[in-house]
C-alpha cells in the first residue's frame, strides 16, 4: 500500500540487523510507514524487481513529505536513538 489513504510499507528481504532494528521501527513510525520482511536471504530477479516497484513508490511520497534528503535523515534519526538504546543497555548491565 503506497498511496496517501493507505499505509506505507517499505519492504525487506534478507537477515536484518536485530541490534538496530528496534530503532529502525521507532523511527520509520515517526515517519510515517513500516518495514514488513517478506522473504529470507534467497529471492529471484522477479521478486527482487517487484520489492523494488513496491519501495520506488513508497519513496516516491516520502520525498513529497520530507524531501529528497529524507533518507539520510532518517537514518541519522535512527542512529541517535540506537546510540541512545546502547547507553541505556550498558548503564543497566553495570546494576547486574
Amino acid at each position: 500500500m503506497t498511496d496517501h489513504h493507505h499505509e506505507l510499507i517499505m519492504l525487506v528481504y534478507g537477515l536484518p540487523d536485530f541490534e538496530r532494528q528496534e530503532a529502525e521501527m521507532v523511527i520509520a513510525k515517526q515517519y510515517g510507514f513500516k518495514f514488513k520482511t517478506v522473504a529470507g536471504c534467497m529471492v529471484s530477479d522477479t521478486f527482487r524487481d517487484s520489492v523494488e516497484i513496491n519501495n520506488r513508490k513508497t519513496e516516491d511520497i516520502l520525498v513529497q513529505r520530507y524531501g529528497k534528503e529524507w533518507k539520510f535523515r532518517f537514518y541519522a534519526d535512527v542512529d541517535r536513538l540506537y546510540g541512545k538504546q546502547l547507553r541505556f543497555v550498558s548503564k543497566t548491565r553495570k546494576f547486574d
